[in-house]
């Protein structure tokens, strides 16, 4: 008698034991087009139980804890995934391609100046297509928000009507180079098969390097000392912000910038009037 009741406890303890366990079914595809992910790891948080998807991307789990509440899915070049587990049905879950730190990007595109005066009885500009070619880096501080320095060569041309010491209208022509870097942070909106949207905005600085000023004949250096002075006609250092908005698909990129900025590139003191850069770049790139 007694043993028949232990053999009866024994196998009621070995059925609530079964019943504890369940298996766990799914399915993992690339969340860019929808291909099964062959190879991704499944792994039950808080046990060593653990597969591998199949060609169809499909996996179970067999015996998995009752009190399991997690599972984690990663593939090389993805990023990692904690779904939870359901009390019935199967899993599906989508992988994103895992962002990468540091991305190094190239870009090229024009620019149209559209500098600003204080003082409009005085000096006023037409803007004229200029360049801009460069290279930066793109930090990624999460999957949300990336910082961007770059270093570029800003060719930024304008015609300007000012009033000479008569009183009368001259027209001046200026071609200046600038090398500018812009700090700039990105906010990322992704997109489906990794299309993102980036809005941006930072400080930048401005190094003046070269360019010509052009009234009738006569042709001065932008960034050169004045014979007989000790300034030249152009500041060389700019200073401001930028705002822009730009579209990544897969490494190709499309912006659109505008540079504000904060400190004069000219001031004339005897009138008290400040002329400010304003400049819109429209530019393509790459991101390797």
């Amino acid at each position: 008698m007694k043993k028949c009741f232990i053999a009866l406890v024994t196998c009621f303890f070995c059925a609530s034991l079964a019943l504890q366990a369940k298996d766990v079914k799914g399915t993992v595809v690339a969340q860019a087009d929808g291909q099964p992910i062959v190879g991704a790891e499944v792994m039950v948080k808080g046990t060593e139980i653990s597969t591998l998807t199949d060609v169809d991307g499909r996996f179970l789990l067999t015996d998995v804890p009752d009190d399991a509440k997690k599972i984690r899915i990663h593939f090389m070049g993805m990023e990692w995934r904690t779904v939870s587990i359901p009390d019935e049905g199967e899993i599906f879950v989508k992988l994103q391609r895992e962002e990468r730190k540091v991305t190094v990007f190239v870009t090229a595109g024009v620019t149209a100046a559209n500098p600003k005066s204080t003082d409009e009885g005085f000096a006023k500009a037409s803007g004229e297509i200029g360049y801009q070619t460069g290279f930066g880096v793109s930090i990624s501080l999460s999957r949300l928000i990336s910082l961007s320095p770059s270093i570029n060569f800003s060719r930024q041309n304008s015609t300007w009507k000012m009033r000479d010491e008569n009183g009368e209208f001259v027209e001046m022509k200026t071609t200046p180079t600038y090398l500018t870097i812009p700090v700039l942070v990105d906010f990322k909106i992704w997109g489906s098969n990794n299309f993102k949207t980036l809005m941006r905005v930072g400080p930048y600085v401005g190094l003046g390097l070269q360019g010509k000023c052009k009234i009738g004949d006569i042709e001065q250096d932008l960034f050169k000392k004045i014979e007989g002075t000790d300034e030249s006609l152009f500041k060389k250092v700019d200073a401001g912000l930028s705002l822009g908005v730009g579209f990544i698909y897969k490494h190709l990129f499309l912006g659109a910038d505008i540079q504000w900025a904060a400190t004069p590139f000219y001031t004339d003191k005897q009138r008290d009037v400040d002329l400010n850069n304003l400049t819109t770049t429209i530019s393509l790139g790459y991101y390797f």
